[in-house]
């Protein structure tokens, strides 16, 4: 058996990672996967603020404290020895809190989880997604982010996925009314933010007219996507590291 012939870090969610995961062992070895961890939390600690994180799934519990201690610029850092950065923006979706100047946690579902997630969260400003203050500190981080690349000459080597959140799935069916409705709204939103990113030197892989699968491992969502959505993405993930 072969080893993999190129290394990939994933900077993002599922999008990237249900891209891959045909791959992985075969053409790809994944050498770190920074998951649930928007960009507003990174380089940030919020660790004193929730003392104590208990959840079940033990890969839950790493993605939730990893965000919680802002690791994402540093597990780059650490792992910057590869071919391919692998980049999108799903988790941003959620928003973030910001506990004070320099504590944000993102709202992921792990995080919604905790059992203080009430008390913890009364009185703390929400950072919405589409937000003024949301973009303003997006884009502070995503300097932070480019930065990092440039010294570590991963800029050229980094793909961010754009896929538009899909209306319908592979039988033409809504994607259930107030997910579609979200979708829409969403697809507007993140444009922005991609359009930034390519603005300022990244490339940035997009795709409208996606199509969600309904029978995907993870459930129905506007982000679940058809094989053919993730073929088209590996295609050209294969062809930038050939």
């Amino acid at each position: 058996m072969t080893s993999p012939k190129y290394s990939l870090l994933i900077v993002g969610g599922c999008v990237s990672r249900d891209t891959v995961d045909p791959l992985l062992g075969k053409s790809l070895e994944l050498k770190r996967y920074v998951a649930r961890q928007s960009f507003i939390s990174a380089g940030t600690d919020a660790t004193k603020l929730v003392p104590k994180v208990d959840l079940r799934s033990q890969f839950q519990r790493r993605m939730l404290e990893a965000d919680l201690a802002g690791s994402l610029f540093r597990d780059v850092e650490e792992n910057s020895e590869v071919d391919l950065v692998l980049w999108d923006l799903n988790i941003e979706r959620l928003g973030a809190w910001q506990f004070d100047v320099d504590s944000f946690a993102t709202d992921s579902g792990e995080f919604r989880r905790l059992e203080n997630y009430s008390s913890i969260t009364t009185g703390v400003p929400h950072i919405d997604f589409g937000e003024e203050d949301h973009f303003r500190i997006w884009k502070e981080r995503f300097f932070q982010f480019k930065d990092l690349l440039q010294r570590n000459e991963l800029v050229e080597k980094t793909l961010l996925l754009a896929p538009d959140w899909a209306l319908v799935d592979e039988t033409g069916e809504t994607v259930g009314l107030f997910e579609a409705v979200k979708a829409g709204a969403y697809n507007a939103i993140y444009r922005r933010y991609w359009d930034f990113a390519e603005a300022n030197g990244f490339e940035v892989l997009r795709m409208q007219d996606t199509v969600a699968d309904s029978h995907h491992k993870w459930g129905p969502a506007p982000f679940h996507y058809t094989e053919d959505v993730y073929d088209v993405f590996r295609e050209t993930i294969m062809g930038k590291l050939a």
